[in-house]
């Protein structure tokens, strides 16, 4: 078999041989030590070590944890006393005292439990027996070259190996391995040297010896054991020079193929950077034809207009045209039925057109009455919605509406009996009978005497008729049933149990179709969506594990159990919906709009027939009729908000048209019927309270799958103790690569160290992003994370009144993850970042809500504004911060506390929301100082760094201004400054900037201490943002000296020249910077910084405010809520 070399085994013949020597050496330093001994060798890898021990030992074991490994040994390093074992180290499978010697070469770092190994190999070792260990110089690799290696768990320095090993043994004598280069004279004809011995280690080596060593190895004993130091010349490497030539001719061919695939990678920016001046002249010409499309809009307008007058002239001619087309009917011919048809399209045509023009004045009309209603129900008084909890929601009251349904009753009632006996309550069962002549009521009390039943003296259709009867019921549940249902045993204690809530209205039963192969048309997961105008209503099909209660938009009136008293108290179904359809769902919406909720409890089941009693006794024509007519209703009674209204009131006259075309004169008598009950829906609106949740919010909830929590009783409030926090946030946070990141992550962790329960929703851009994240799981509770859709804002979204940017941070796919954490973990705190993510932002009586402003978004568009030359440009950033403006503030009203990074952030939003919201500079953005205190300055000359996340268009403007307009000021002053660039997804513009042999651009740098080391200055040229610079605050807390411009240190208490040097224009910021590149002693201002941070930017600190900000907010909801 073939074993691969991992950097960590070493396969001999594979590996160069200064690599090679470093590994065998130590075994050969070790060799005097084994002969005649049992030898135990731990990480013993390909073997070859074990191998040449044997040579001389008794006996040798050699143990790997690697099972392929311990096989490639036996295959090729077997040795005449060597046994292979595949264990672990940690816990050794041999009795105590097996062993003279143990050998571990490059194993303790890799081990997890350093202690028990040690034990371990006390444990096998005789009392005489002696223990070689080697490791890495953690000061030489780690530390100083930055060079970590992700397989090593713990590494030691030289004297905290010695402090590690003496508990275990009486003498630890130290040796050190280096590489050193040499000359060697050697026999002629030999392939390599042996080993030749050297001059002993001094007793005591100086602490320079144990810093700058490679390795250190040490014998460990009952006594001290003497070794000679050794020179090893590996085999191959008598002419070093040949091997540094070989080495040096492959670096010149890599050198030469990335210049190659450099010149390639310039050729493709050249040519995407063409495509891109191709898309701008696109997109002019796309605005162009914008523009002619908004004017043949408004033509066409007119021309609607005059359609309305030449249609009746149409109407003259079509006569004429029957008339004609009678006279050839008459005659008969082979073209009968074509012109038939040709008639019959014309004359819808012309009556859709007629039509749609008559629905532009009633659509002006409906729209001013909405208008008119609205303003008067606004201007009633408003009252607090207060439900006594009922006597007792355990007992329900059943009621079936019948009409003409003997055979249905028959069929199903009996299973409701059964149901009712099931659960061992004196549930009611009322049947309200619609004047049948079928024999339905002699039936039912010769059959079920213990049903009570309501005869009516006519049919009084669905919504009378179920009203008629509900006075007649006993209990405050009332659940109504189709005739047509049949119902699973234990379908009603689902039905009751929301109902210790008493803000639940009603709770649907989930339906199933009783001919199993039927299309399932109906679920009772009911939603809808506004499309174009209208709401196009459905049942969705359920997830696989809904859990008990989800939220819908109505509940069926066949399947539901509704609260009486609230029932009463919003006057039951409505009654202009006769004959049927459109009134469940009018009764819903007006009970959401009372803030009252409507569920479905999945674990209630029934099974519906289905018999479509009403297309039996009325027809199907006349049935869509009346549902096309309800449609219109209902929509002019129930939509709110403008954007909802005037979209559907300027897509009426199309609407009608529309119905027109398809259904013809039935499609008319709809709107007319509909016209005629507008008065009666307009009036009906006046009368709904106002203040309530409006149609969107519910819709956005319904759709979501909002948390039953979120329905449930205002839990009480905890004041103390650890707390359940919900983060949700816009970008990844882990790895680190951005200043918003450094704040989310460091608050997560640290609320998570105290002990609260810390779960997280948000976005990432990537699956490598996504793939990273799972680190979090290791100190939150839960991660929910999902990969952002990009999405374009359309036209709809650049014409609306909220920032176009903002739609893609509001997706549906974001929504249910967080309410699937809000109802798994029923949060006290909902911490959401950025102002983009407000959408997210849902009242609830159970937990409050806090955002983190991490900059004032309306403030970052306005400098954005002022920072461009064009009159379009500028006109077009204008509107674009009146936008967020109004967004902006209007969002931050819906959250309990606002959390400002800096104090001028919060005085700014103070002043706007005038006390509405508690705003709070308390908890500011910070660093981690202990981690920034270690770093070691070594400034190159006159190194200038820029650190910032270039995904963030402020950080992206910052160095193209400084690259564009300060850095060639510094270069006519100081030719050789350099400028770094370090930051996560550089944009073409700025990776051009490294055609300058003096720009380096870094990208994502995992680790900023070797940068902030070097940097002779930091630079930080913000012009278009507000918030706390994170990386500025980095390197005060480093020892950078910064020079900023004045907007990159608003929000922070510094001063010019006390903690950093700030500038107001590009001269100034360039004159400052060459005063710190030729003078760079500022080792005061530095130390000012840093103590400014240290005192105000400790996360610790900061977290400690957070909390008591958190639990102040839930005291005032607590009292508010009292």
């Amino acid at each position: 078999m073939d074993l691969p070399f991992t950097g960590e085994r070493v396969i001999p013949g594979k590996v160069e041989p200064d690599l090679w020597a470093e590994h065998l050496s130590r075994y050969l330093f070790a060799e005097p030590l084994a002969g005649a001994r049992r030898v135990l060798d731990l990480g013993a890898g390909a073997g070859y070590g074990s191998e040449r021990l044997s040579k001389i030992a008794k006996s040798v074991v050699a143990i790997d944890l690697a099972v392929d490994a311990m096989r490639y040994a036996r295959e090729h390093h077997p040795g005449r006393n060597v046994h292979h074992v595949a264990a672990s180290a940690e816990k050794l499978p041999f009795r105590k005292g097996s062993f003279d010697l143990v050998v571990a070469f490059e194993i303790l770092e890799h081990v997890h439990d350093q202690p028990g190994l040690l034990a371990e190999v006390r444990r096998v070792l005789t009392p005489e027996g002696i223990f070689v260990v080697s490791t890495p110089n953690r000061l030489y690799y780690t530390d100083e070259r930055n060079e970590h290696n992700e397989f090593h768990v713990h590494e030691f320095e030289v004297p905290e190996l010695q402090e590690f090993l003496a508990p275990a043994f009486a003498q630890v004598s130290l040796f050190v391995q280096n590489h050193a280069p040499a000359v060697v004279i050697g026999e002629a004809g030999r392939e390599g040297l042996e080993p030749a011995r050297a001059a002993r280690p001094r007793a005591e080596p100086p602490a320079e010896t144990y810093r700058t060593c490679h390795y250190a190895i040490a014998v460990c004993g009952p006594q001290a054991t003497r070794l000679d130091s050794m020179v090893f010349f590996p085999e191959a490497q008598g002419n070093v020079l040949r091997e540094r030539e070989k080495h040096l001719k492959l670096l010149q061919a890599e050198v030469t193929s990335a210049s190659e695939s450099l010149r390639e990678l310039r050729a493709d920016w050249e040519r995407r950077g063409a495509s891109n001046r191709d898309l701008e002249a696109e997109l002019r010409r796309s605005q162009s034809d914008f523009r002619r499309v908004e004017r043949e809009w408004r033509e066409r307008t007119e021309w609607a207009v005059r359609a309305t007058a030449e249609a009746e002239a149409a109407r003259a001619e079509t006569a004429l045209v029957k008339a004609e087309l009678e006279e050839v009917i008459k005659r008969g011919g082979a073209i009968l039925p074509h012109l038939a048809r040709l008639f019959k399209r014309a004359r819808n045509s012309i009556f859709a057109t007629t039509m749609a023009a008559a629905a532009v004045p009633v659509s002006l009309g409906i729209g001013a009455a909405a208008v008119a209603t609205g303003a008067a129900a606004r201007l009633r008084p408003r009252r607090r919605h207060e439900t006594a909890r009922m006597a007792d929601p355990r007992l329900a009251t059943i009621q079936i509406l019948n009409y003409e349904g003997r055979e249905l009753l028959e069929r199903n009632l009996p299973s409701v009996l059964a149901a009712v006996a099931h659960t061992g309550q004196p549930h009611e069962v009322v049947v309200v009978d619609n004047g049948s002549t079928d024999g339905s009521v002699e039936m039912l009390r010769e059959d079920f005497p213990q049903v009570k039943v309501v005869p009516l003296d006519r049919n009084y259709f669905f919504s009378r008729g179920n009203n008629l009867g509900v006075p007649h019921a006993s209990h405050d549940v009332l659940v109504l049933l189709n005739n047509d249902m049949r119902v699973e045993p234990d379908f009603l204690p689902p039905l009751l149990a929301p109902f210790d809530d008493p803000d639940v209205f009603a709770v649907a039963s989930q339906i199933f179709f009783a001919k199993r192969e039927a299309r399932r048309e109906e679920t009772g997961l009911t939603r809808a969506r506004f499309v174009e105008g209208m709401l196009e209503y459905s049942h969705d099909a359920l997830p696989a594990n809904p859990g008990r209660l989800i939220p819908i938009l109505w509940g069926g009136g066949g399947s539901c159990a509704f609260d009486r008293r609230k029932w009463d108290e919003l006057g039951g179904l409505d009654t202009m919906y006769d004959p049927f359809y459109c009134e469940d769902l009018d009764l819903s919406l007006r009970a959401w709009r009372r803030g009252w909720k409507v569920m479905m409890a999945p674990e209630s089941k029934v099974w519906h027939e289905h018999r479509a009693t009403s297309r039996r006794f009325f027809g199907e024509d006349f049935v869509n009729e009346i549902a096309r007519r309800n449609s219109y209703l209902l929509h002019w009674k129930n939509l709110d908000g403008p954007g909802m209204l005037a979209s559907h009131l300027l897509r009426l006259p199309l609407l009608v048209a529309r119905d027109v075309r398809r259904h013809g004169r039935s499609g008319a008598r709809s709107f007319a019927k509909a016209v005629k009950h507008a008065p009666r829906a307009l009036l009906r609106r006046a009368r709904e309270p106002a203040g309530g949740p409006t149609l969107r919010s519910v819709l956005d909830d319904t759709n979501a799958a909002a948390p039953a929590v979120l329905f449930r009783a205002p839990k009480e409030l905890r004041d103390g103790g650890p707390l359940k926090i919900t983060m949700v946030t816009p970008y990844d946070f882990w790895p680190v690569r951005h200043g918003g990141a450094v704040r989310m992550y460091n608050v997560v962790r640290e609320l998570a160290r105290r002990g609260h329960a810390v779960t997280v929703a948000g976005f990432v851009d990537t699956d490598e992003q996504l793939a990273a994240a799972r680190q979090l799981e290791s100190f939150c509770t839960e991660v929910r994370l999902i990969k952002r859709r990009c999405t374009v804002p359309g036209l709809k979204d650049r014409l609306g009144i909220a920032p176009a940017e903002l739609a893609e941070f509001d997706q549906i796919e974001l929504h249910r993850e967080l309410n699937t954490l809000i109802a798994r973990h029923d949060p006290d705190v909902i911490q959401i970042e950025y102002t983009q993510m407000a959408a997210y932002a849902r009242a609830s009586d159970r937990s409050i809500l806090c955002l983190t402003e991490h900059d004032v978004a309306f403030m970052s568009v306005y400098r954005h504004a002022l920072a461009k030359s064009g009159l379009q440009e500028r006109a077009s950033e204008y509107a674009r911060y009146l936008k967020m403006f109004r967004y902006e503030l209007e969002a931050l009203r819906r959250f309990d506390v606002v959390f400002a990074v800096t104090p001028r952030d919060a005085k700014i939003l103070s002043g706007y929301l005038n006390g509405a919201v508690r705003v709070s500079d308390a908890a500011p953005t910070g660093v981690d100082v202990s981690s920034l205190r270690k770093i070691q300055r070594a400034p190159d000359a006159a190194s200038l760094l820029f650190v910032g996340y270039l995904s963030h268009t402020p950080n992206v403007d910052a160095i193209l201004y400084f690259a564009r307009e300060i850095l060639p000021r510094i270069h006519q002053r100081v030719p050789e400054a350099t400028l770094t660039i370090a930051g996560a997804n550089p944009p073409d513009a700025v990776r051009a900037l490294a055609a300058d042999p003096r720009i380096t651009v870094a990208g994502f740098v995992p680790d900023l201490a070797p940068h902030y080391a070097k940097a002779t200055a930091f630079v930080s040229p913000i012009r278009v943002a507000a918030g706390v610079r994170v990386k500025l605050l980095e390197a005060f807390a480093a020892g950078v000296p910064v020079v900023s411009s004045v907007q990159g240190g608003e929000g922070l208490d510094v001063a010019d020249g006390r903690e950093l040097l700030l500038a107001g224009s590009a001269e100034a910021f360039a004159e400052k910077t060459v005063a710190l590149l030729r003078s760079p002693e500022s080792t005061a201002m530095t130390a000012r910084a840093r103590d400014f941070v240290e005192r105000c930017y400790s996360w610790p600190a900061i977290v400690t405010a957070l909390e008591d900000e958190y639990r102040a907010a839930l005291r005032r909801k607590l009292a508010r809520r009292d």
